[in-house]
């Protein structure tokens, strides 16, 4: 009986003993931890809240076709739009003299190499004088050839040097269609040469023009048009003149979206009797 109880106190003993070393053994040992880290012992993972790295940049011949198309456009006709100023006599009641001052101010373009310029009528209307500025920031001026406010057009002769006279290119009788790009530049707000994109949205538009007359067959497009870029060119994605920047539809008097130009079938015809 003893020997038996011996054996047991022993083995006991020995379980116990070895139940401590497990302890042991697996608390010092290194433990494997997950992808995540243990927050105790790792770094602190980045909030989502900080700031990304910078996106590289693209290499100069990786832009997408779209922006190609239009970076050319814009830098093939650039040089045919025009800033259009005018200046009104003013009385001066209180000296008694009369003096000019400015008194408006649109986009044109280059129609022709013979110095013909073409705008908005309601840009030059009641004009003393006007002044043509080209891409170079030389300054002309300019005479009213012919006129057409029912249509909104206004016909300039520029005398100035002939390197200056860079024509836009005029696009083709052809079927245009909705959705298809369409791209205006002019000198909104007198800062020269601004582009805007966008589609033509809608075909056929009747609105009424600066002369109390409702112009037909206007191209209505999403295009940026704000105050200035009357008489500006809008183009197609091959740089072809289209149609003239002439009008917005804005409660607020800036670009709402909706702008209408008289199209390029219209503009030919005028041209064509001054």
């Amino acid at each position: 009986m003893k020997l038996k109880s011996i054996v047991r106190a022993l083995t006991s003993r020995s379980l116990a003993w070895a139940a401590l070393l497990v302890v042991v053994f697996t608390t010092c040992r290194p433990h494997a931890q997950p992808a995540g880290g243990d927050p105790r012992t790792t770094a602190p993972i980045t909030s989502a809240s900080a700031t990304p790295p910078p996106v590289p940049p693209l290499l100069p011949g990786a832009r997408i076709e779209d922006e190609r198309n239009t970076i050319s456009v814009f830098r093939n006709v650039a040089q045919s739009t025009v800033f259009v100023t005018q200046t009104r006599v003013v009385e001066d009641y209180f000296a008694g003299t009369l003096q000019e001052v400015p008194a408006g101010s649109g986009s044109g373009f280059v129609w022709d190499d013979q110095g013909t310029v073409v705008t908005n009528f309601h840009v030059v209307e009641g004009a003393r004088s006007v002044t043509v500025t080209f891409h170079d920031q030389q300054t002309f001026e300019a005479k009213v050839i012919g006129l057409e406010p029912r249509k909104d057009i206004a016909v300039l002769k520029v005398e100035a040097p002939a390197k200056l006279f860079v024509p836009v290119h005029v696009a083709k009788a052809e079927q245009l269609e909705v959705g298809q790009k369409a791209i205006a530049i002019g000198n909104p707000f007198g800062l020269d040469h601004t582009l805007t994109t966008g589609v033509i949205s809608a075909l056929g538009r009747q609105m009424q023009g600066a002369g109390g007359v409702s112009i037909r067959d206007m191209i209505q497009t999403d295009a940026a048009i704000n105050p200035g870029n009357s008489g500006g060119p809008l183009l197609d994605s091959s740089g072809q003149l289209i149609g003239m920047n002439t009008m917005i539809y804005s409660k607020s008097g800036a670009s709402a979206g909706i702008g209408f130009a008289v199209p390029i079938s219209t503009i030919s015809r005028i041209v064509r009797r001054s």
